[in-house]
């Protein structure tokens, strides 16, 4: 039997975005979404979907992924969004990794480092954006080479006041051969 959230997800597939899937899986992780993992016979995706209870989140995601991917961030690309009956919907592209949590017992103290730095250095560039009082989180999707994050962002007024990097709250992904 499929689920609810799924049936939704394949019909914004098929009546929106006029995709038919070869494979939809849930992702184990999301804060207040239902995300899926879209493969088609070409390509790979991810479709969130969001309750109205949580529209706040799905505005700041299309605001915040643009803004983000102007500073030269390597973040998905948005290319479809909009409402469906009574959810809103956000269709974008694939980083393909593994989740930190399936793979951080076997990174060595560098890896771990270069970790910690490429965070140092992408919130560098998070601070110069201008004023996000308009939210209180939003996730982002970020990577560096082969490292792929999720970081929740929480703000405040018109400063950033800090980068939460908590395992169950996002997930580092990383291709791993």
């Amino acid at each position: 039997m499929i689920d609810t959230r799924k049936s939704i997800a394949l019909s914004i597939l098929h009546d929106e975005l006029n995709i038919v899937p070869t494979a939809i899986s849930r992702f184990t992780t999301g804060y207040c979404h239902s995300v899926y993992h879209v493969k088609t016979k070409t390509d790979e995706y991810v479709l969130r979907i969001t309750s109205e209870d949580n529209k706040g989140f799905y505005y700041g995601s299309i605001k915040w992924l643009s803004e983000l991917l102007h500073l030269g961030l390597p973040v998905p690309k948005i290319l479809n969004h909009g409402q469906y009956n009574d959810v809103y919907f956000v269709f974008m592209t694939y980083i393909p990794g593994k989740d930190l949590g399936e793979v951080y017992h076997m990174l060595n103290d560098s890896q771990k480092h270069g970790i910690a730095k490429s965070l140092s250095e992408i919130q560098k560039k998070v601070s110069t954006l201008p004023s996000i009082a308009s939210m209180a989180m939003t996730i982002i999707h970020l990577t560096h080479g082969l490292v792929t994050s999720k970081v929740i962002l929480s703000c405040h007024a018109k400063e950033l006041r800090e980068i939460k990097f908590s395992i169950p709250m996002f997930a580092i992904r990383f291709s791993v051969q």
